[in-house]
């Protein structure tokens, strides 16, 4: 009778699971058909590479430009990641990217 019991429980609690589970993947395909695009700054350092791509494997789209450091500018123009190429941005130019991105990405930023 015990094993009756205890078996109907887990029945009940795998159904809720795999209901929850449905509710849960159906707002994901929702919110990745809407694909909003998000900035992600710092992108040469492993925090924001992995935020990232993060964002890229949850369907976001990535806008095509990272804040980040004048070393770091000065460096490279760009970086790829998660095979999307992004402008690095120094503080000298990030006034004026941000008034010229904010019109296209205004939600983003």
């Amino acid at each position: 009778m015990a094993a009756t019991m205890q078996l109907q429980q887990q029945q009940q609690s795998a159904r809720r699971v795999v209901s929850r589970s449905a509710r849960v993947q159906r707002a994901v395909m929702v919110h990745a058909s809407a694909k909003p695009a998000v900035m992600v700054n710092s992108c040469t350092g492993k925090m924001g590479r992995a935020v990232a791509e993060a964002a890229v494997g949850a369907g976001l789209d990535l806008v095509p430009f990272t804040l980040c450091g004048a070393s770091e500018a000065a460096a490279n123009k760009a970086v790829e990641v998660a095979g999307k190429q992004l402008q690095l941005v120094g503080p000298d130019t990030r006034d004026e990217l941000i008034e010229e991105v904010g019109l296209p990405f205004a939600s983003s930023l």
